[in-house]
């Protein structure tokens, strides 16, 4: 419980950190920084993905970087109280 409820403030967080920055690129691309050291402290205790499964992961990663580039669009040009249910629904 207590992760979700860690989960669901650092999301809001973040979301509310991008909205209010003057710079929505850049602190976007301050936070994505910041997730690359928590990313890899999870995948160490992960093991090495084979072969077969990198074009997936390859995909997803652009998938992500792209929805947080759009993301990042919207928060420029709308509010926050429209953009971020449209984006989590």
């Amino acid at each position: 419980m207590l992760a979700v409820l860690g989960s669901a403030f650092l999301h809001a967080l973040w979301n509310a950190l991008i909205k209010v920055g003057t710079s929505r690129l850049g602190a976007m691309v301050i936070l994505s920084i910041g997730e690359v050291p928590i990313g890899l402290a999870v995948a160490s205790f992960s093991p090495f993905p084979k072969p077969e499964v990198w074009p997936w992961v390859l995909a997803a990663g652009c998938t992500h970087f792209f929805y947080k580039f759009f993301l990042t669009y919207a928060y420029e040009r709308g509010d926050l109280s429209r953009v971020y249910p449209i984006a989590r629904g």
